[in-house]
């Protein structure tokens, strides 16, 4: 990205980043230049808020600009602490920084509305500060820009969340849909969600399975838990054709049976992260394993 600024300007960064060393090397990659000064840094999402309202406050200097991973330490994504920092400043210039693939920080940014001011990168090992500063002035002025890498996962994101089976559950199905994922039994789900009996509980699992598509009348319990397991883990559209054999919805709308389906970025993303955003805390923390398409075509046979 070119900058249009003719004009070099000295930009206050403020620097958020939980590994120390890295950190380290930011700060005096940037101090080292004539264009940037680092007015705070910071591991956590936490401390680089309490930091800059004390700055606010004291009429300290405050960043014009603020680099951050969009993973922090703490209990704040970088997404969030960005969502907090405008409250204190309004408008301020951010640009996200990020290693790899992470879908729930792709589906907190889709719902975060920061549309101006801000950028967001994929981070390589070394960035010179020339590749940097041209972005920065860029933010400052007003402008966006995301890394394509970047955006065709919250494009994918977007569009999975968007036709996700799981959004027609309620909180309570969804709720329940977590812990049958974590292979509790009817009278454990009954004592954990406090619900009356476990009879209760499988009225609840045929209202989901129902709505997930996944109980037909050669269905039994056991294939029906599994087939709903295996959507909620994914957060993904599958259906099954007569003979069981699943197919999934890909972005373009299409439908790929599983073992004809590019299991690369696609695939990985689809199992990397808690199913829905609208799923509980206790669903978030349910551990999804390493699914490939030729795991999930044997297990739904």
């Amino acid at each position: 990205m070119k900058s249009s600024l003719c004009k070099k300007q000295t930009l206050k960064i403020g620097i958020m980043e939980p590994d120390d060393q890295y950190r380290s090397v930011l700060c005096s990659t940037f101090m080292s230049t004539e264009w940037a000064q680092v007015t705070f840094e910071a591991t956590s999402g936490e401390e680089g808020l309490a930091l800059s309202e004390k700055h606010r406050t004291a009429g300290c200097v405050l960043p014009e600009i603020v680099l951050l991973n969009a993973r922090l330490a703490g209990n704040l994504t970088g997404i969030e602490t960005a969502q907090r920092l405008r409250k204190q400043i309004p408008r301020l210039p951010l640009v996200f920084y990020l290693v790899g693939e992470d879908v729930a920080i792709y589906s907190q940014f889709n719902a975060s509305r920061i549309l101006t001011h801000f950028a967001f990168l994929q981070r390589n090992n070394y960035w010179p500060p020339e590749t940097l500063e041209p972005v920065m002035h860029e933010v400052c002025a007003g402008r966006s820009y995301i890394d394509p890498d970047i955006a065709r996962g919250l494009e994918e994101v977007e569009f999975y969340e968007r036709v996700s089976p799981l959004k027609n559950l309620t909180t309570q199905e969804l709720e329940v849909l977590s812990l049958i994922a974590q292979g509790l039994t009817n009278s454990q789900i009954a004592q954990r969600c406090e619900i009356s009996c476990p009879r209760a509980v499988s009225r609840i699992n045929g209202h989901i399975y129902a709505r997930l598509g996944v109980l037909d009348i050669t269905a039994e319990e056991k294939v029906a838990r599994l087939r709903a397991t295996l959507i909620y883990l994914t957060g993904r559209a599958i259906q099954w054709d007569a003979d069981g054999v699943p197919s999934i919805q890909h972005i373009t709308g299409s439908w790929h049976k599983l073992p004809e389906y590019p299991a690369q970025a696609s695939f990985r993303l689809m199992t990397n992260a808690p199913a829905h955003p609208c799923a509980s805390k206790r669903a978030s923390s349910t551990k999804v394993p390493d699914l490939d398409s030729h795991d999930l075509h044997e297990a739904v046979r």
